[in-house]
């Protein structure tokens, strides 16, 4: 069932993935009933058990609702079944589940190290760490401070010849076109300073060396 704010409860039933090729539709077992589900982005799929025999899927993407019954039979689009003005009566009776029709979840990409703290001139190495999506991928390097691409591999070496604060990520797209970005990379860089005494000074007078970044 769902609560007055549309947030799934206890599930009657739940599939938590199934496997649906692109632009293909076909009928799909679920609970004991044939369900017509199209293939597309990621939807919530409520199914009314009520004795009506009709299903609805909310595209969370598009916001496009579409809704049948078992013959196929297209109706007008309903309100969203999540929020106000659901045209749902049998609420408790409903059953709610997440699919991906698409087959694959979207990519996902960490950074290691997830952050440095360098010397002026010192250099790190970053990979980025791809799961999820569909291979091959696309890996671009980003600077936020320019928005520029600074490296387009899956490891990408640095260095600064000045101090100060940068700040870069990892944007991977997959083969089937989906781009995420990394969590922000911070990368402090601190001066190193070295100093030489050519002479020592006067006798009976001292001084103090105080170091100021």
């Amino acid at each position: 069932y769902a609560d007055d704010n549309g947030a799934p409860g206890a599930l009657l039933a739940y599939v938590s993935r199934i496997d649906i090729p692109p632009f293909v539709e076909d009928w799909y077992i679920f609970s004991g009933f044939s369900l017509l589900i199209a293939a597309g982005e990621w939807y919530w799929l409520a199914i009314n058990t009520g004795g009506n025999y009709v299903w609805t899927f909310y595209d969370t993407v598009s916001g496009v609702n579409s809704r049948r019954t078992a013959d196929a039979a297209d109706r007008p689009p309903p309100d969203d079944p999540f929020g106000p003005g659901t045209d749902y009566t049998d609420r408790e009776y409903s059953i709610y589940a997440t699919y991906e029709p698409t087959g694959a979840p979207p990519p996902e990409v960490s950074v290691i190290p997830s952050s440095a703290d360098l010397q002026v001139d010192q250099s790190e190495t970053f990979t980025a760490n791809i799961t999820e999506g569909t291979p091959p991928y696309t890996v671009a390097w980003i600077d936020k401070a320019t928005g520029n691409i600074i490296g387009e591999d899956t490891t990408l070496t640095l260095s600064f010849p000045s101090a100060g604060t940068y700040i870069i990520l990892a944007r991977v797209t997959d083969a089937s076109g989906i781009t995420v970005d990394s969590p922000d990379v911070i990368i402090t860089v601190v001066s190193t300073h070295k100093l030489t005494i050519n002479s020592a000074p006067i006798e009976g007078v001292s001084f103090t060396i105080e170091e100021v970044s």
